[in-house]
Parts: structure tokens; C-alpha cells; sequence
């Protein structure tokens, strides 16, 4: 078998990086894809470099049109796509030419519904002599590794997704964290989940990118996205409360850690983020502080610790550091 694999790839300013990345998809050692270029209004010279690419290659598709955001560019990009397999690389990122090949395979080997691989932003990431490992899940399992993000993350970059998973889900239209909205609702439709840890996903981390943007909008978004994502695993996964309470602690504390590098004191201290600091006190009361901040690294451990005792005193410290 060798079925087509539509791989769409929203660009907005990122004519510095196109380049890589369109010659990583257009170098795949699995040669059956689509290239879905889709231009979001960008005001770079990225819509004369997809122009220059779609010459180049007969499986680029280019569409061109207003700014209208990562969701909707991806929605579009399905619609469009004619392939059975869709594949997600952001504009900026590249990948292993061997990536589609291994995610095709192991999601035909396993009759499975998700394919992923593992992702990395480190530039000192060598492809020799890395040994890896398959494991083929089933939702629930699927579900209990992504609340842990161990193995299975909330990017959609990393995975290859059959396109009739998409009936009734789509990308949240005008909010930021758009995989971690909806990512939990495709592991759940799905039957069958393949995880492979080759590493296959290169992402970077640029300057201006809006994981270095942080304001009170991108925050209200991560707010709305993980309120989305504990909402609806919990309703599903009662027999998993603890392991929902402890991932939601943990990104809350994000939230609170996120307003002291972006000095947003109005936010940290607003009505909002009052009721999600009493969810919080309440689950490491319930769980204890262990249990509840297990899922954190030393640092963020260490202000949630703070942040528990007192928030006035989070908030001052975490913003001078």
C-alpha cells in the first residue's frame, strides 16, 4: 500500500525558515504526498518563496489568502486535502526526511487511527545510533499518557491522523493553544494509537513566535484550552480524577508562572484567576503537595510550593527572576 498523505502547512512570516522546511517535506523518503501550502496573509517575502516551491514540485498546492489565523488555516487545509492521511508542519519547523515514512508504516502495521512520533527543539540532536520503541495503545491508555504528556503530547505536529477523524472536530477559530483544544477529542475517537520514539519533529523556538508571547490574551486562551481539555477527560475518565486533578494543578501553576514572566499582576490578581487559585489550593489539599505537583519540574516546583503558601509572595519573587 502506498496511500496518499496530505501534509498542510500553514505559513505566516517565516520566509527565514521556509526554505528548510519545505525542502524536509519535499526530501521524504514516502514520496505519495500532497503539500498543502497555505499562505495566511503573510506581509514577508513567504508568499514569493511558496511561489518559487510550488514551480519547483507538482505535489505543492498553494492557496493564498487573507490573515486569518493557525486555526483556520488548518481547517482549510483539511477541507482541501484529497489525501487518507494528514500530516500538520508549521512553517518554521522542519523534520527527519524518514518521518512520514515511519509514521505511514507503523500506522498501516498497527491498522491504527494516530500515528506519532517524538519531537525535539534541541539543535545538538544527533540521528546515529538512537534506538527506539513501538507501543500500540488504546484510547485509554492513549488518554492516561497524554494527562502525564509522557509520550503522548498535545501537538499535532508529531502525528499522522487518519483524515476521517476530523468529521465533526475542528480547530477552535480565533484561539491560540489550538492542539491542546482539541487534540484530547481525536486520542478519544480513536481506536487504535501508535507511539513510536524516533524523533522526527524538529520545532523552533524563534523570537515573536507566540510561545514567547505572553499577554493577558494568550493566557485568557490557555485558560479556555485547558479548561476544554480537563472538562471533557474528566467527564469521560472518572476512574482517573487524580491523575486529572494533578495535571490541571499543573497547569494553573503555568498559568500563575506565566503572569510573573509577563509582569501581568491585573491578571494574576483578577476574579478569574482568584477561582482558579482556590481549585488549586483545594487539589493539593486533596491530594497533598506531592501528589499534586508531581507532574512539575524542579523550578516550577518550587514556585507552586511558594505560590501554595502565599501568592503575594509568588507573584513578587517569580517576577524579579
Amino acid at each position: 500500500m502506498n496511500e496518499l498523505v496530505s501534509i498542510i502547512v500553514p505559513v505566516y512570516n517565516t520566509e527565514k525558515y521556509l526554505n528548510k522546511c519545505l525542502n524536509s517535506i519535499l526530501t521524504q523518503t514516502y514520496k505519495n504526498i500532497e503539500v498543502i501550502l497555505i499562505n495566511d496573509g503573510s506581509t514577508d517575502n513567504s508568499l514569493k518563496v511558496c511561489k518559487e516551491y510550488e514551480k519547483k514540485d507538482k505535489r505543492i498546492k498553494l492557496i493564498n489568502k487573507e490573515n486569518e489565523g493557525l486555526s483556520a488555516t488548518r481547517n482549510l487545509g483539511i477541507l482541501t486535502a484529497k489525501g487518507k492521511y494528514i500530516g500538520f508542519i508549521d512553517s518554521d519547523d522542519f523534520i527527519e526526511e524518514d518521518m512520514f515514512k515511519n509514521l505511514y508504516e507503523d500506522m498501516i502495521n498497527n491498522n491504527s487511527d494516530i500515528s506519532i512520533c517524538e519531537m525535539t527543539n534541541s539543535e545538538k540532536y544527533l540521528k546515529e545510533n538512537k534506538t527506539t520503541k513501538v507501543e500500540v495503545l488504546n484510547n485509554k491508555e492513549a488518554i492516561f499518557k497524554l494527562l502525564y504528556d509522557n509520550e503522548i503530547n498535545n501537538y499535532a505536529g508529531n502525528k499522522l491522523i487518519k483524515k476521517e477523524m476530523f468529521e465533526n472536530i475542528k480547530f477552535p477559530i480565533g484561539r491560540k493553544f489550538e492542539d491542546l483544544a482539541i487534540m484530547h477529542y481525536l486520542i478519544e475517537k480513536a481506536k487504535t494509537i501508535t507511539y513510536n520514539s524516533y524523533i522526527g519533529y524538529h520545532y523552533i523556538q524563534r523570537p515573536g513566535s507566540i510561545t514567547k508571547s505572553i499577554s493577558e490574551s494568550y493566557l485568557t486562551d490557555y485558560l479556555w484550552a485547558t479548561d476544554v481539555f480537563i472538562s471533557t477527560i474528566k467527564e469521560n475518565h472518572k476512574e482517573l480524577t487524580k491523575e486529572i486533578d494533578s495535571t490541571y494543578a499543573k497547569y494553573i501553576v503555568n498559568i500563575f508562572s506565566g503572569c510573573t514572566k509577563g509582569r501581568l499582576k491585573a491578571f494574576y490578581n483578577c476574579e478569574k484567576m482568584k477561582q482558579k487559585y482556590k481549585i488549586y489550593k483545594n487539589i493539593c489539599k486533596d491530594l497533598g503537595l506531592k501528589e499534586a505537583l508531581k507532574k512539575l519540574n524542579f523550578k516550577h516546583k518550587c514556585f507552586a510550593i511558594l505560590l501554595f503558601c502565599n501568592k503575594k509572595i509568588a507573584y513578587f519573587i517569580g517576577s524579579k527572576i
